[in-house]
């Protein structure tokens, strides 16, 4: 796992009307909720059972009819199965990832921990699977 600062994007928060999803015949998009101590870390994704290549969005401060949310956005994605992890704080040879369906002309919503409370859950699975 990478223990150095997250690479950050320099991106405000987004308001109403200001991002445009690319949905219909045979695309979605995907919201990723997270919380707001996430603010500016990358979401990567990638097609189930393909390699990572580095596809990722950042989570940003989201302003909808008077609530605010922290998420970040996919606006247009082929209709299919991804993964979706935090990039950068992913140790390769056992990074969890996350499914996800994404339907054609639909908004596909997924939750995601805090990498920071993933990686400490990883370390303590680790340390309980183990035997003397």
């Amino acid at each position: 796992m990478s223990d150095g600062p997250l690479h950050e994007h320099g991106l405000g928060p987004t308001g109403p009307g200001s991002v445009l999803l690319e949905i219909g015949d045979g695309a979605g998009a995907l919201v990723v909720h997270a919380p707001p101590d996430t603010v500016r870390a990358e979401i990567e994704i990638r097609r189930a059972g393909c390699d990572w290549t580095g596809l990722h969005t950042a989570v940003r401060e989201r302003r909808v009819r008077q609530q605010v949310f922290y998420a970040g956005l996919f606006a247009s994605l082929e209709a299919g199965q991804y993964e979706i992890r935090w990039r950068d704080r992913c140790d390769a040879r056992r990074a969890s990832a996350q499914r996800v369906v994404v339907k054609p002309g639909e908004v596909t919503e997924a939750k995601l921990a805090s990498p920071i409370v993933s990686r400490v859950l990883t370390s303590s699975t680790a340390e309980i699977g183990r035997t003397s």
